[in-house]
């Protein structure tokens, strides 16, 4: 990855280790918010996380995206926050 500075590869490996990439049909595509919800379970496992969703997408499917989100993506036991850039 493009980095200003030189950093501890082991850290930068630790944090890349934990990005993920989940592809859907569109914006609104319930299926994968469900698989994203999925993933995030395994990553969160029992312990208490929140949700933070970072919406960088055309003003005309933002209450799409946010519907789907919150009927299939909220965090089960944290807080789940949406961004509109």
């Amino acid at each position: 990855p493009f980095l200003i500075e030189k950093q501890d590869e082991a850290i930068v490996d630790k944090f890349l280790a934990r990005c993920f990439y989940q592809s859907g049909s569109g914006y609104g595509d319930v299926e994968g918010w469900k698989a994203l919800d999925g993933k995030l379970r395994e990553v969160e496992g029992e312990k208490k996380s929140n949700r933070l969703f970072y919406f960088a997408i055309p003003p005309n499917v933002f209450a799409e995206t946010g519907e789907a989100i919150k009927m299939n993506c909220m965090a089960p036991n944290g807080w789940s926050r949406m961004i509109v850039e």
